[in-house]
């Protein structure tokens, strides 16, 4: 079924093609020789669909898309799960007529009664579909256990990380990393794969590393060592963040 997507997709030039250099290093007036297709990130049965275009045009894409979604789990024997939560849409807005077209998408329906519903505003034509599907336009998207906002910032993403790697941290923060019985080295590894492999999963894929993302990070870090050296930040400390 993926791939019937992808080849349909690709025939009607809704997939995106990027031009780029093969090779490591790469004069910076080098002319791109190879192109990369750009369509979906799938893992199991769980799949996000990228569209990129004109704002003029994202109506009749978006529809045509989901058209070919659509039709093509359904000659599979498949059903998509278009409830809240499961199928969603996400829109990004750039570029001349953006602010237009906002105004437009957000209550429109294909033809095949797919409703595009703004998510933060009530639907004018909610009790128009009756047999068929309403598919909700959200501003965060959890993909993959990462949310996804669509102002690409990574305020909901870094916060949900910190209140993850908080869950595993208070369950170890007395028995163990306070433990007077326990090594340091001991503690450090029970630190680094319970809560720092949740706080600090593919952070080098983050676009950038800066401001209240990285400092909420930082928070949940040092936190960290701090119990373990016995200096933690509610009291009046002893050293520095450096220094622990």
């Amino acid at each position: 079924a993926l791939k019937s997507i992808a080849k349909l997709v690709s025939e009607q030039g809704l997939d995106l093609k990027l031009r780029y250099s093969a090779g490591m290093f790469q004069a910076m007036d080098a002319e791109p020789k190879q192109i990369a297709r750009i369509l979906e990130a799938t893992f199991v049965d769980d799949e996000a669909l990228v569209l990129v275009c004109k704002p003029q045009a994202l109506h009749a894409k978006l529809s045509s898309l989901m058209s070919i979604v659509r039709k093509t789990f359904t000659t599979f024997g498949m059903l998509v799960n278009w409830k809240p939560g499961k199928t969603e849409y996400m829109v990004t807005w750039r570029g001349p007529g953006a602010n237009k077209e906002q105004e437009r998408v957000p209550h429109v329906m294909n033809g095949n009664g797919i409703l595009l519903r703004d998510k933060r505003r009530r639907c004018k034509h909610k009790t128009a579909v009756v047999a068929d599907t309403v598919m909700l336009r959200v501003d965060q998207y959890k993909h993959l256990g990462s949310i996804i906002s669509a102002d690409r910032k990574l305020t909901a993403e870094s916060k949900h990380r910190e209140q993850a790697a908080n869950t595993a941290y208070v369950s170890i923060q007395s028995k163990l990393l306070g433990s007077r019985w326990l090594c340091t080295e001991k503690k450090k590894m029970l630190v680094q794969s319970l809560v720092v492999s949740r706080l600090c999963l593919n952070v080098h894929t983050w676009p950038e590393f800066a401001g209240k993302p990285r400092r909420r990070l930082n928070a949940m870090y040092m936190k960290c060592w701090r119990r373990i050296v016995g200096d933690p930040q509610y009291r009046r400390t002893k050293y520095s963040d450096l220094q622990v």
